[in-house]
């Protein structure tokens, strides 16, 4: 008895495209997590700075950083360039 041997195509992708909607989710899932992190990151430095630091330093970080956050939204808006 012979068995087949042949390669059964059981996923909803061309065999001859690559998947490039599963890799555009994937690079999506990246990206948000990487901005979540980094999100994370300034606000563990703001909270330093008000645990650690008097209320005009922390006052000062903190409308720095919004500022910076701020002019960077509106930088990287859509059809700004």
């Amino acid at each position: 008895m012979k068995h087949d041997t042949r390669v059964v195509n059981v996923c909803r992708f061309n065999s001859s495209l690559p998947p490039v909607q599963l890799l555009e989710r994937c690079n999506h899932f990246c990206m948000s997590l990487t901005a979540m992190g980094f999100v994370l990151e300034i606000m563990g430095i703001l909270c330093f700075a008000w645990d650690q630091m008097g209320v005009s330093v922390s006052s000062f970080a903190t409308v720095l950083t919004l500022f910076c956050l701020v002019t960077s939204a509106i930088a990287m808006r859509p059809g700004s360039g």
